[in-house]
């Protein structure tokens, strides 16, 4: 696949995640898959993660004008630290 500076928003991002902590404990955002270059905010881009305030799978995508951000119903808890989860939005 080529790497480009344009995206689709119809698209689906899947992964397997297994956390060795949970985000809000880490006191960090636990990135899953991201396209975006952080030098220009002009591209189409994604980022899907965990923030650290939330513990709550994230979407954030960008047009290259603006951004959209989707926060999924999935929260993790304790009981999923250690845990291989699928995870897609």
């Amino acid at each position: 696949m080529a790497n480009t500076n344009s995206i689709s928003l119809d698209f689906t991002i899947e992964a397997w995640i297994k956390m060795t902590e949970l985000p809000s404990t880490a006191g960090s955002n636990f990135n899953i898959i991201s396209k975006r270059d952080r030098a220009t905010i002009t591209d189409e881009a994604y980022d899907f993660f965990i923030p650290s305030g939330t513990d709550q799978l994230r979407v954030v995508f960008s047009d290259g004008v603006g951004y959209t951000i989707v926060d999924c119903d999935t929260v993790f808890g304790a009981g999923d630290v250690g845990t291989w989860r699928h995870v897609a939005a």
